[in-house]
């Protein structure tokens, strides 16, 4: 279930053991990645349930028109929309969080 945050922490302790800098940062990036992905999973699982607790998928039927489809073919579609959507926003935030270094200015002499 969790092959890519445990992949990622053993990446990252054979980094730090090793000293090899690609593995440590190969393993933060799958343990952010997981983590994020593992989340967002949960959130798409209640969003899902609490959406089709109230909406019965055969009456978007009357609203939007999209071919005949059953009740489970919607509830996965759904599902996979909010883990998309959980996922996206997710992932932005982690990337607002740790934002790119920006390049040091250059040292002017001030004679």
């Amino acid at each position: 279930k969790n092959r890519m945050i445990v992949l990622g922490a053993i990446l990252l302790i054979l980094g730090f053991v090793l000293k090899v800098q690609i593995l440590w940062t190969i393993g933060v990036i799958l343990l952010v990645i997981g983590a994020v992905l593992w989340i967002s999973f949960l959130l798409a699982t209640v969003a899902t349930g609490v959406f089709f607790s109230a909406i019965d998928p055969l009456e978007l039927r009357y609203c939007v028109s999209f071919p005949e489809v059953s009740r489970t073919t919607a509830y996965t579609v759904g599902f996979l929309l909010f883990w998309l959507l959980t996922a996206s926003s997710a992932l932005l935030s982690v990337a607002f969080v740790y934002p790119a270094e920006q390049p040091a200015p250059d040292a002017k002499d001030p004679s």
